[in-house]
């Protein structure tokens, strides 16, 4: 869960980016962060702990699929 953390995080902040970049109508200082302009609005601490939650979420998902997948793969017999 941790190992796969960093990367769900990031996914997370850059679909939350142009998520709000779409639900603005395009201005510019809700860009995604590629094109984010220096005095781009920041973040709430609600929209903070909604992305925080987002990723850890995902990232558990990711460790749960992985444990299962590791138990069905070790019940099968070997060819």
């Amino acid at each position: 869960m941790l190992g796969s953390f960093p990367l769900t995080l990031f996914v997370s902040l850059e679909l939350y980016d142009l998520y709000r970049y779409a639900e603005s109508g395009g201005d510019y200082q809700y860009a995604p962060w590629p094109f984010r302009p220096p005095d781009a609005a920041g973040y709430t601490n609600r929209e903070n702990v909604g992305v925080f939650l987002s990723a850890l979420s995902a990232s558990l998902l990711i460790a749960v699929a992985d444990y299962v997948i590791g138990r069905v793969r070790g019940k099968r017999p070997d060819n």
